[in-house]
């Protein structure tokens, strides 16, 4: 037996922290297009060459091909990826489709079938059709009339999947069949009045990806503590830590201890196996000496890993485990996995299921605009918890406290706080080319800051790797690291006047 959930090595957000194996398991090529060009959908329209197609179109690609197969492709944030083709309705009439391929999505979006009135203005709209047939990504296929809305007649299947709208003089119907041979013909509308002028066509309608709509609504605010075994980290609700899991939009966690895996008659192994089967990831304190081959001499080096996989044949479980700060898979033996290397008191198991919430997640330029006034002036309201009230520095504070003397070192004894505040910046930058993809800034706002998070990541990565060379070589120009700290603090000051004015004049209009 073996089995292999999907994963991200390559995690979005990187940190030393659990918001890596989030993004690893929330960004898989399954669910989100990483690169442009992308196929978000491939479909064959019958007799597509035999008509001349209206269209409405948002920002996708397609390429239209041979006997009716279209291609549509991703953009950079799979941002606005919709458009609709129609033409006028006969009297005896129909459309049928196959889909080929279609990107999963964790929101109502889908390939649909439809009938609606000439009329109709927004015809991306899909609320505003009067008869649909449509395959919604996640959930399977449903269709709607004028009185009668969501209606799912089969669950989601294997592709092709092939659907079917056709009206006569008198009757509406629909058809559907999948690779599975599950198939059927429903009458959904009878028609009482002579022929009408209306539309017949086909939308794809894939949305924006709620991932990216959710990462950079969060991923602003960050904290720092000395003394705690992770110092600084990024903050968002609900707040998860190693010791404290609950769930959020996207992924659902249960906290076993070791101790009542054992005592309900199961060995640890078995346990991770049957995780693995029920498509839940387990998460989990190990050796990372094993990883790197490295003795035990001067301690076990215990750190979080994501358990992704097992091969029984190979007698080995895949797992992801921080090396640097980015995740890397790699493979661990059952008998190193249960061997005394690995034995931890009082250790935990994190059992991790991708679960999104069936909601409409829109990133929010109010909230946004709250998230960097919070930032700029140390406060913690959004992301309020009692136990960060006592020995926490919050936000912008963070980085006037590293420019001090007794800031300055603690960055150079833990490579972990500048690896976060380079990862930051990136993320700071790739959001705004979001905010211009959505048109919440314009283009002159866009350059001004590129120019100051393209300035400030290079000196953050400049100075993680003066903190690595100083961590292994012993010695480095503090001075040096000093004066670009400095400079951090001014260009994030800069940063911060740009983009609060432009949310403030963006949400005031």
């Amino acid at each position: 037996m073996k089995k292999t959930l999907p994963i991200n090595e390559d995690s979005y957000i990187r940190t030393y922290t659990h918001h890596g194996y989030l993004f690893s398991i929330a960004s898989t090529d399954d669910k989100v297009c990483h690169s442009e060009n992308d196929a978000v959908a491939d479909i064959s329209v019958k007799n597509y060459d035999q008509w001349s197609w209206e269209t409405q179109n948002d920002q996708l690609k397609y390429h239209i091909g041979k006997e009716g197969n279209i291609t549509f492709f991703t953009n950079r944030w799979n941002i606005g990826m919709n458009m609709a083709f129609w033409r006028e309705c006969h009297q005896f009439d129909e459309i049928e489709l196959s889909i080929n391929k279609q990107l999963y999505s964790n929101k109502w979006s889908s390939i649909t079938l439809f009938i609606t009135d000439s009329n109709t203005g927004d015809m991306l709209n899909l609320n505003s059709y009067d008869i649909s047939l449509g395959n919604f990504a996640s959930d399977g296929v449903f269709y709607s009339t004028e009185t009668n809305i969501h209606n799912r007649i089969m669950p989601n299947q294997q592709k092709p999947l092939t659907l079917k709208l056709s009206k006569n003089d008198k009757d509406i119907y629909i058809e559907y069949s999948n690779k599975d041979e599950y198939s059927g013909k429903i009458l959904i509308k009878q028609l009482e009045n002579e022929y009408t002028s209306c539309r017949i066509g086909f939308a794809i309608n894939l949305g924006n990806s709620m991932l990216y709509e959710w990462t950079f609504s969060n991923y602003i605010q960050i904290q720092y503590n000395k003394d705690k075994i992770m110092p600084i980290d990024f903050m968002f609700n609900p707040h998860k830590n190693w010791s404290v899991y609950t769930h959020n939009l996207l992924l659902d966690y249960i906290k076993k201890s070791e101790t009542e895996i054992v005592n309900s008659g199961i060995n640890l192994l078995e346990y991770t196996k049957k995780q693995i089967d029920k498509n839940r990831y387990v998460e989990i304190v190990l050796n990372d000496n094993i990883h790197t081959n490295k003795s035990d001499k001067d301690g076990a080096f215990f750190h979080q890993n994501l358990i992704y996989g097992y091969d029984d044949e190979q007698q080995c479980l895949h797992m992801l485990y921080y090396n640097f700060g980015r995740t890397e898979a790699v493979q661990m033996t059952y008998s190193d996995f249960l061997s005394d290397r690995n034995k931890m008191q009082n250790r935990n198991f994190y059992v991790i299921q991708y679960n999104p919430c069936y909601e409409h997640y829109f990133l929010l330029p109010k909230r946004l605009l709250q998230l960097y006034k919070e930032y700029r002036d140390e406060e913690n309201i959004s992301y309020y918890e009692p136990q960060y009230e006592i020995g926490y520095i919050i936000g912008l504070g963070c980085i006037k406290h590293f420019c001090t003397p007794e800031g300055l070192k603690h960055l150079l004894s833990d490579v972990r706080i500048s690896h976060l505040l380079y990862e930051r910046s990136i993320c700071n930058r790739d959001r705004i080319q979001y905010l211009l993809a959505k048109n919440i800034i314009d283009l002159d706002t866009y350059n001004k800051i590129t120019q100051i998070l393209e300035e400030e990541s290079k000196i953050l990565f400049l100075t993680r790797s003066n903190v690595v060379k100083k961590l292994v070589a012993g010695y480095i120009s503090e001075t040096q690291i000093q004066d670009n700290l400095n400079r951090v603090l001014e260009l994030e000051l800069q940063f911060l006047d740009i983009i609060i004015s432009s949310l403030e004049e963006y949400t005031d209009n």
